[in-house]
């Protein structure tokens, strides 16, 4: 009975602290969601803002608003269009739809930087160039609004 008792007291002990402890629910970053977040913080954040919504420090020096990051998703029908934030990123190539014909051209946005020419230099390896924009892309989704 005195050993009924203390495992009682424990089992007690135990749903008294689950209720009264603070718990706080983190969603696990990937190692890739990681490294697109360093990238998004050094190199987009100036003119997104630190939260995508396009209010960076920067963006009074620009002629063109830059883009509402947190709702590309939102704005393709709950779907995130990853192929085309990886063209927009990666710059050098953007397919774009003109009534209904596909056109080919270069960097859509002025201010917006060619990403695909300036990781290339930095990296000198189209896979590596490849990895950092899959990289921001993965940390861009997780600041998509429901």
């Amino acid at each position: 009975m005195n050993n009924l008792n203390g495992q009682l007291n424990i089992i007690v002990l135990i749903g008294f602290l689950y209720l009264t402890t603070p718990t706080i629910l983190y969603a696990e970053t990937t190692m890739e969601q990681d490294q697109g977040k360093n990238e998004y913080t050094n190199n987009c954040a100036v003119c997104h803002g630190t939260e995508g919504k396009g209010d960076g420090p920067y963006v009074k020096q620009l002629i063109n608003q830059p883009t509402d990051l947190t709702a590309l998703s939102k704005n393709n029908g709950g779907t995130f269009p990853e192929s085309v934030v990886y063209q927009l990123i990666d710059g050098r190539r953007v397919s774009i739809s003109n009534e209904g014909r596909i056109v080919e051209a270069f960097h859509g946005p002025e201010d917006m930087p060619i990403w695909g020419d300036e990781f290339r230099i930095v990296e000198g390896d189209e896979g590596a160039v490849d990895e950092r924009i899959n990289n921001l892309i993965e940390f861009l989704k997780t600041l998509q609004v429901k």
